[in-house]
């Protein structure tokens, strides 16, 4: 039995280890258990040869700063398990206490407290700011060659005067696009020139490339984050899917080209905790990160986890009596996150809520909220609007004036009288509003017919633009914007503009979206929207059999088991397993290395129990 530090040196440092040093791990199932794989407290033997190696732990005047995190391999026959020796304490008296980590214990403590920000990030710089548009245009186009982002408009909360009207107020439009005669082949975005606004009785100068920005892929995004911490992201469903491959992560740095070059640090998040942006990739979707050999990392959903076949029946094994111990059965309660406006304060949190208050929902297909509501009747609003469906909740009371009830985004409600596991994705929803126009009392209006993304804010990070209205002053914002998703659209889409002559304006124009949608009756674009309840929603893609297994199934099964150390290490616990004829998960296998015992077997079952 050896434990050697992870240097390049040759031959490797090697720990000295008490007489019969036999330490306890455990491997653990990701899927069933955030513990990770670890061992239990270990205590090394205070030696000057172990102090020298690691630092001199125990003294305050060393020349060296201590190393209290510890690269190394524990080893014993052909038995090689790299991992972080985490050390507790130091002292002459007591010797050294650690705990090892294998690295499927340490993939996500790397990660623990570092910012995005903190990460390297790509940086593209070009000879100037127009040569960067055309680049971007180029990839807008997906006519050659396919970026780390997408591009599509994207409204925001600051209101700037329409060039032409001093006196008329719009939402300010990132990526805003126009197109002469109606041809994507000669699509140019609005920021191309330098503009100026009247607001306020101020000038306000816009850069060239003022209000272009690109938004990165998440399958780019989760590429980089494992492989800045020393892994390799294998091709994965959001590389392939046909709608999570288009899936990106808005940003609100409406000068982020300006200066010439493209900082994709300037597009993410900066102070969110990396943990925070891979617990909302695998809340979201139902995955985890399972690292393989190598230090490559795996995708893995629960669907697959639960329904795929086994792998090895490991009935032979077993030493003793299976013990059985039930486990009271729950449901999955997933909720949203709506904290921006138009959809922030609303009442309802769930269809199910509405209903118990309401009765019913009656459904109408409506453009517009124009028409006649009638008096204490709840309606479900499916507005077309030519390209997209967007769902809400809209009430009249008698004096018929609307107000909105509920956002597009319900939560996914436990209405089986079973505790809950609830969930938490922690990204914000992503309200799809309607073109140029002002959001008024929830409601939205305007003149322009096309939908997009709403986001808030702005900030500004390359240039010292400001905006100023009659309420309220939009300084250089530094603050992040939340995690935000969207999809990007495929292909061009039509948008009309009425003019005061009465006639129409066609354009064309690049969507992004949270919800599937149909276009002049076409079938719906890709197979998922980002919401957890009605058509197409992840609950129903990557939760529906979780749910399942915690209601009908889930029994922890316990055994005593005769495994040899490398068929635990080499054991793959992402895939189910067949135990006396059960179908099971292993969630926890304890086991001492360097003697040969049985070991201790937790397992959940698969089998699920009719009601």
């Amino acid at each position: 039995m050896n434990i050697y530090l992870d240097t390049n040196q040759n031959p490797l440092p090697q720990l000295m280890l008490p007489a019969g040093f036999a330490p306890e791990l455990s491997r653990t199932n990701p899927f069933l258990t955030d513990m990770g794989s670890q061992s239990i407290p270990l205590t090394l033997p205070a030696s000057d040869h172990n102090m020298k190696l690691l630092g001199f732990l125990h003294r305050g005047t060393s020349t060296t700063r201590p190393s209290w995190k510890v690269d190394a391999i524990m080893q014993h026959g052909g038995v090689y398990m790299r991992g972080v020796l985490m050390i507790d304490s130091a002292n002459k008296m007591d010797g050294i206490t650690c705990t090892f980590y294998t690295n499927e214990g340490q993939l996500y403590e790397k990660m623990n407290g570092i910012k995005m920000g903190d990460l390297t990030w790509q940086k593209e710089q070009y000879s100037s700011v127009p040569a960067l548009i055309n680049v971007i245009k180029e990839v807008m186009r997906e006519t050659s060659f396919v970026a780390d982002y997408f591009i599509f408009p994207a409204m925001t909360s600051n209101q700037v005067v329409q060039e032409g009207k001093s006196d008329y107020l719009v939402n300010f439009i990132l990526n805003e696009t126009i197109s002469t005669n109606g041809l994507p082949a000669t699509i140019s975005f609005k920021g191309e020139q330098e503009r100026e606004w009247n607001i306020d009785n101020q000038k306000i100068k816009l850069p060239v490339g003022y209000g272009i920005t690109p938004f990165l892929r998440v399958s780019y995004i989760l590429r980089i984050l494992f492989y800045r911490f020393g892994y390799s992201l294998n091709t994965n469903m959001f590389d392939t899917h046909s709608s999570l491959k288009r899936l990106v992560l808005l940003n609100n740095t409406a000068d982020a080209i300006c200066a010439g070059y493209i900082d994709y640090k300037q597009l993410i998040p900066e102070q969110l905790d990396v943990m925070d942006f891979i617990n909302m990739i695998r809340k979201k979707f139902g995955v985890e990160f399972i690292e393989r050999a190598g230090g490559r990392i795996d995708v893995v959903t629960w669907t697959g986890a639960i329904t795929g076949s086994f792998d090895r029946d490991l009935s032979e094994y077993v030493v003793g009596h299976p013990v059985y111990k039930a486990v009271e059965p729950t449901a999955i309660a997933i909720q949203m996150n709506r904290a921006l406006e138009p959809y922030a304060s609303v009442e309802g949190t769930s269809r199910d809520d509405l209903l118990k208050k309401y009765g019913q929902l009656e459904v109408l297909n409506l453009d517009v909220l124009d028409n006649y509501l009638a008096p204490g009747t709840l309606y479900l609003i499916k507005s077309r609007m030519q390209y997209l469906l967007v769902l809400s909740s809209w009430h009249s009371d008698w004096t018929n004036e609307k107000s909105l009830i509920s956002s597009p985004f319900w939560d996914k409600a436990n209405d089986t009288g079973l505790p809950s596991e609830d969930i938490e994705p922690g990204d914000f929803s992503v309200p799809m509003v309607k073109g140029d126009g002002t959001i008024d009392n929830g409601g939205i209006s305007g003149y322009h017919e096309f939908v997009m993304p709403y986001i808030g804010g702005i900030r500004n990070l390359n240039s010292a633009v400001t905006m100023n209205d009659a309420e309220a002053t939009y300084e250089e914002e530094k603050e992040d914007l939340q995690m935000m998703l969207c999809f990007s659209v495929p292909g061009w889409r039509l948008a009309t503009e009425s003019t005061g002559s009465g006639t129409a304006i066609i354009t064309f124009q690049r969507m992004g979206s949270s919800f599937c949608y149909t276009m002049n009756g076409a079938d719906e674009w890709g197979t998922l929207n980002l919401m957890f309840t009605e058509e197409n929603n992840l609950y129903d893609a990557f939760y529906t059999h979780r749910d399942a297994m915690l209601r009908h199934a889930n029994q922890i099964v316990e055994l005593s088991m005769k495994l040899s150390a490398e068929d635990i290490v080499g054991m793959d616990l992402s895939v189910p397993k067949i135990i006396n004829g059960m179908k099971v998960l292993i969630e926890q296998i304890d086991f001492v290395l360097g003697r040969e015992d049985v070991c201790r077997v937790t397992a959940r079952t698969l089998h699920q129990f009719e009601e």
